[in-house]
């Protein structure tokens, strides 16, 4: 219910297009009611509207770890971090910049 899961692996031809992409999706398991388990579903274009869909969560997964993963851990927090200790380190306690 909800949102929809994150990932899945895209799978290239020879000339590096889409042929296929595979998720992980939630299906009720078929022997207990009520529990719900995963299973590899592969998609290809000849899913229409359903590939349409496929690769826009796939794109959506990838702008997702790009941006959350490597742009605001290695950003925001490796930099921001070695440029505090670099300033700390190197600035006297009266310079402007330290004054906060």
């Amino acid at each position: 219910e909800g949102l929809e899961s994150y990932g899945g692996d895209a799978l290239f031809d020879d000339d590096w297009r889409v042929v296929a992409i595979v998720r992980q999706e939630r299906v009720p398991h078929p022997a207990i009611e009520g529990l719900v388990t995963t299973t590899a579903v592969s998609y290809t274009p000849s899913h229409g509207k359903s590939w349409a869909y496929i690769k826009f969560c796939f794109r959506s997964s990838l702008f997702s770890l790009v941006t959350f993963a490597n742009h605001l851990y290695l950003t925001h927090l490796l930099v921001s971090m070695n440029m505090t200790i670099a300033t700390r380190e190197t600035l006297s306690p009266d310079h402007p910049v330290r004054r906060f």
